[in-house]
């Protein structure tokens, strides 16, 4: 067995790989390029620093043809084989409102809050309410015909 005493350039070389620190960073081959390229990444960051932030948008607003709902709400698409159905529209927009309804519930948030989720609601938050309307068509779609409410079997249709 050899020891660090015994074979002084084996220890030296050890020492070497061993002691890379951050006062030896200037030193390396890639710290002038990295430094470059970070300054280049944070540069539109310096020129944004003292701006007001954009306020956060919901960007739920999809284009379906002449089907598309003109507001923000979750349910984007009101029409059956093409053509806008008021029944129907009426049908879902209260199918959405009592899933927003039923979503504040769950997370013990008063009902005025509502409109938060329309304003400022990210796609994650508009995927939970579509969760629980999809737990509320599962009930409807497993509840037999014959007990099944207008407004659900509406739904169902």
């Amino acid at each position: 067995m050899i020891s660090r005493t015994s074979n002084p350039k084996l220890h030296n070389q050890r020492s070497r790989t061993l002691w890379l620190t951050l006062g030896l960073l200037p030193r390396w081959v890639l710290y002038n390029p990295l430094a470059f390229l970070l300054a280049v990444l944070l540069l539109p960051e310096v020129f944004t620093m003292g701006a007001t932030p954009p306020a956060v948008q919901a960007q739920a607003q999809i284009q379906v043809g002449g089907c598309a709902s003109q507001t923000n709400s979750i349910i984007q698409n009101y029409c059956q084989d093409g053509l806008i159905d008021n029944v129907l529209v009426n049908a879902l927009l209260k199918f959405e409102n009592d899933s927003v309804a039923a979503y504040l519930a769950m997370h013990k948030l008063p009902a005025t809050d509502a409109h938060f989720i329309y304003d400022t609601g990210r796609q994650d938050l508009r995927d939970e309410i579509r969760g629980v309307m999809m737990d509320v068509l599962k009930a409807i779609i497993l509840k037999p015909a014959s007990q099944r409410t207008a407004h659900e079997q509406t739904l169902y249709t």
